[in-house]
């Protein structure tokens, strides 16, 4: 008995520290409202967008109208503002909601963790839902917690997500 219960208790801890291991120490915070266009996008199963700096209170968002990729820049509105200084992890966020679970949304860090820099990008392939570093080649499903499916690397870092108030989403760690 005493055997069975430190084995639990084994396999319960190494969880846990996998679990601190995915994220990434780099600040994030960005919230918004999922209610809202091109936000919305992020309800569909298998869809994400992604969050980049664009320097000031701008910022830029990446998502796919039928096949074609749309980048936007929008301005941080009066209530972001008000919440507090945006950060945005080390390379962006990817926002979306994974095909094939329970709806809850998932978020991660855009920059490429085994080149581990601000600089090295992830593109996004949908609808397949894959992330993709054009430097080293590592590949990751998003549709499965960001595990890599090429490459000799570690799953990408992942932000916690919050849905507050609905349609309200925050993305913190």
């Amino acid at each position: 008995m005493k055997r069975t219960i430190f084995i639990i208790a084994t396999i319960l801890m190494l969880a846990a520290c996998d679990d601190e291991r995915s994220n990434s120490g780099y600040p994030v915070y960005f919230s918004c409202d999922a209610s809202t266009y091109p936000y919305n996008i992020v309800q569909g199963l298998g869809q994400f967008i992604t969050i980049t700096r664009s320097g000031g209170t701008a910022y830029k968002i990446r998502y796919y109208e039928g096949r074609n990729e749309v980048e936007r820049t929008e301005n941080l509105t009066a209530i972001q503002l008000q919440q507090g200084t945006f950060h945005y992890g080390l390379g962006g966020l990817i926002i979306g909601t994974p095909a094939a679970y329970d709806g809850n949304k998932w978020a991660f860090d855009l920059a490429c963790p085994k080149c581990d820099l601000r600089s090295r990008k992830l593109t996004i392939t949908l609808p397949i839902g894959h992330a993709h570093c054009n430097k080293c080649g590592s590949k990751y499903d998003l549709n499965s917690g960001g595990i890599p499916i090429e490459g000799d690397t570690r799953p990408l870092w992942r932000y916690r997500v919050v849905e507050g108030l609905p349609p309200y989403i925050v993305v913190a760690n």
